[in-house]
């Protein structure tokens, strides 16, 4: 099952959304598959991450967002994911390419900048960064 294409800077980027607690994924997160994927991605190397600070309370963890390259462990094939993790929910996606993972990781990341949270890091260039340390944050 492949989600719907999105325009990306770099074009239409088709994905497959793996597992979800916000939307229709192809695996549920109790099946054997879920397990074979979620390993596969703790395997995978990670390229590319940006977080948001942590509640000065300590009673949230920071939202993250990632690319990992990973392994398919159902087909053996290399595949890019995007991992969206919140306290609240997870949502993970895959490519084919390096490239659209990129392209969809960094719309994601402008995403979430544009709606007014600010990231303790990310490397996305051109979105603003907050000093997890800052005071007032």
């Amino acid at each position: 099952m492949t989600t719907p294409p999105i325009e990306t800077s770099i074009g239409i980027v088709e994905y497959r959304r793996l597992m979800s607690t916000i939307s229709k994924a192809l695996y549920d997160w109790n099946s054997d598959e879920s397990d074979q994927y979620t390993e596969a991605l703790e395997e995978g190397q990670q390229l590319r991450h940006s977080w948001t600070p942590p509640d000065p309370l300590g009673d949230q963890q920071p939202d993250e967002i990632d690319v990992v390259a990973y392994t398919d462990p159902l087909d053996g094939s290399p595949r890019y994911a995007i991992r969206d993790a919140s306290p609240a929910e997870l949502d993970i996606v895959d490519c084919a390419t390096q490239a659209e993972a990129e392209a969809l990781y960094e719309q994601w990341v402008r995403r979430t900048a544009d709606c007014g949270d600010l990231y303790a890091h990310t490397d996305v260039p051109g979105v603003g960064t907050r000093d997890s340390d800052d005071e007032e944050y």
